[in-house]
Order: structure tokens, then C-alpha cells, then sequence
């Protein structure tokens, strides 16, 4: 005669029992988890359990078995956050998205850039140096980068370090003599307005440019702009420029927050890429260019006085990896099983 194993549940009304009885035998095997009616042992097999409302089956008998999960939340590591403070303001603060940093490109950000100046002395200087006339998309691609880059890699005239640095900074004693004894930079619109919100909510800030050091002291001493700036990364502080995020990730390491609370404040596609390599937001000011030519970036605005800190704070409102991850943990409620001979 086959005989028959019976595995059964709390919530599942033993077979053969009257409901007086199964109300007896609940209420004295109450705060057990379940109840095995068998009459011979069942054998253990290893099962693992996947989602929920999935099956498993064991290797060993074939038996087909319930499973149901529960999803429990499960703490993620923030980078934001210093366990070590003792004070839980400040550790609030801290996981807030009022902890913050931003860094901001020099030229087409908070001066007028002066493109057709860099552009007629790549082209001097090749006059000069009897080099290959740069094309018109080669000194595009330029933008941005380092002048040692630009040489090396764009216009590929040398790979001698010693020439490239050469070539490098006779082409900005050209740049300098086309602007002039008496040339003054131009401010831009809204820029001081944002320096001094980001100062008043005590907001780091950091220059990130690839211009030469000297140059960037020049331009804030002459505009008094050095006392709204924490730190600044120039072209000689990096080997390498936009839309290489090495510039970002210094900056971000000198203001001391980390770089998915930090936003980069840029104007062309480059800054945007460089950004978004690094893992930090991206504002994108257009001036006059066609808005979806930048749409890449988190926020494109016009002029640097459309920004508020409610539109800085809130890029980081839809944070990937900001939430409790879920894991799935087993919950055997009801388990039946049946083995035949």
C-alpha cells in the first residue's frame, strides 16, 4: 500500500479532524510556526527561494514546493553621510540635499569667452612655426581643452613633450597680445548675482578651466571675484581637459564633497559629458544658442540669474541609488507537500 507524507501548515486544517478538534489542536500548538503530520520522516533537501510567487523544486525527490516573500528594506551606504559626527544636525545636514558643492567653468560662464581670439592664434601660430593650417571643425574641437592637448591630439603637429609645451604657451603669449594692453573681460549676466547666493547658503565653490593659472589670477583679480571661489583648477593642476572629468574630480576633492552631491556649471556639450563621466549634475547656460543643441545637460538656462537654489537642489531630487534597496527575505506561511510511493 503506498503510503502517503503530509506536510502541513498552521493556517491549513489537518486531514481526518473534525473542526472541534482542528479548533483544539490550533489553540494548543498556538506561537508554533507549523505542525508536520507524518508517519515517516521526511528527508531535508536544499532549495533556494527567487521572487515572489515563484516555485522551487528540490534535486533530491523532485517535490514541488510554495514559497511567498516579503520585501524588507535594506539601509544604503550614503557618501554624503559621516557617521563619525556626533552631532545628528549636522549628520542630517549632511544626508540633506543642502549639502553641496558646485564647480563652474571660467570662459562662457562667468566671463565672456573670446572664441575668435583663441581661434586666430592657433592660426598664427601655425603661420609662424610653418605648421598645417588648422580646419575650421579641428579648432572647434579645441574648445575646452588644454593647449598641450590641443597640439598633441587635435592638430597632431608634435608628440615631444618638450615641443608641445613650447608650442603650448607661445600660443597663449599670442592670445594675450590679439586681446590687447588695455583689454578688459567682460562680466556675465546674473554670474555675480549666483556667487553671491551660493555664499550666503555657504555653497562651496570651485573654478574648473583650462585656462594657465596666472591667466584665471589675472581675470578674478581684475573682476574682484576671488573671495566668492574656495578653490580653482587649472590647466597646469591636470594632464588632461573637457571632456576628460579629471579637472571635476580634483575640484570636487578640494571643496570636500563628493561627486554625486556636486554640480558642474558649464557651457557647451563638452562640460555636459565631462560632468556626467565624473557623476555629477550638469547646468548648461545657452547664452544665444539654441537650447535643444544642449539638451544633454540636467538644466539649460539663458542667463546665470535664472538659477535659484530650489533649481540646484532640486536636481538631486530623483537621485539614483539615494533609496532602500529592497531584499527579498523567505516566509514559509503555507507549505504543503505530498511525496507518492
Amino acid at each position: 500500500m503506498a503510503s502517503v507524507y503530509c506536510s502541513i501548515a498552521t493556517s491549513v486544517r489537518p486531514i481526518g479532524l473534525t473542526s472541534r478538534t482542528a479548533r483544539r489542536a490550533s489553540r494548543a500548538r498556538k506561537g508554533t510556526k507549523a505542525l508536520a503530520f507524518t508517519t515517516a520522516p521526511v528527508q531535508e533537501t536544499a532549495y533556494s527561494t527567487k521572487r515572489t510567487g515563484e516555485r522551487t523544486w528540490t534535486s533530491d525527490s523532485g517535490a514541488e514546493q510554495g514559497t511567498t516573500t516579503a520585501s524588507v528594506p535594506v539601509p544604503l551606504e550614503n557618501p554624503a553621510d559621516d557617521p563619525r559626527l556626533a552631532n545628528p544636525l549636522q549628520r542630517f545636514e549632511r544626508l540633506g540635499t543642502g549639502w553641496m558643492g558646485v564647480v563652474v567653468d571660467l570662459e562662457g560662464v562667468i566671463v565672456r569667452e573670446n572664441v575668435e581670439a583663441h581661434m586666430t592664434a592657433w592660426q598664427k601660430l601655425s603661420d609662424e612655426e610653418r605648421r598645417p593650417a588648422p580646419l575650421a571643425f579641428a579648432l572647434h574641437r579645441a574648445i575646452g581643452k588644454k593647449n598641450e592637448q590641443v597640439v598633441s591630439e587635435v592638430l597632431c603637429w608634435t608628440r615631444d613633450p618638450t615641443e608641445v609645451r613650447r608650442l603650448a604657451r607661445r600660443k597663449h603669449e599670442l592670445y594675450l597680445e590679439l586681446l590687447g594692453e588695455g583689454y578688459r573681460h567682460e562680466e556675465l549676466d546674473g554670474a555675480r548675482h549666483l556667487l553671491n547666493l551660493l555664499k550666503k547658503h555657504g555653497v562651496p565653490v570651485a573654478i574648473g578651466s583650462s585656462l594657465p593659472k596666472d591667466h584665471i589670477d589675472v581675470i578674478l583679480k581684475e573682476l574682484d571675484l576671488s573671495s566668492f571661489f574656495d578653490a580653482v583648477v587649472s590647466g597646469e593642476d591636470v594632464s588632461r581637459g573637457r571632456p576628460d572629468p579629471e579637472c571635476y574630480w580634483y575640484a570636487s576633492q578640494l571643496i570636500e564633497r563628493p561627486t554625486a552631491r556636486c554640480i558642474v556649471i558649464g557651457n557647451d556639450n563638452s562640460c555636459t559629458e565631462a560632468a556626467h563621466d565624473a557623476g555629477m549634475k550638469c547646468v548648461t547656460v545657452a547664452s544665444r544658442r539654441p537650447l535643444y543643441e544642449l539638451s544633454a545637460a540636467d538644466l539649460v538656462v539663458r542667463r546665470l540669474d535664472e538659477l535659484s537654489l530650489i533649481n540646484l537642489k532640486a536636481l538631486f531630487s530623483q537621485e539614483e541609488g539615494t533609496e532602500p534597496q529592497l531584499q527579498l527575505e523567505e516566509e514559509a506561511d503555507i507549505q504543503t507537500s505530498f511525496f507518492y510511493d
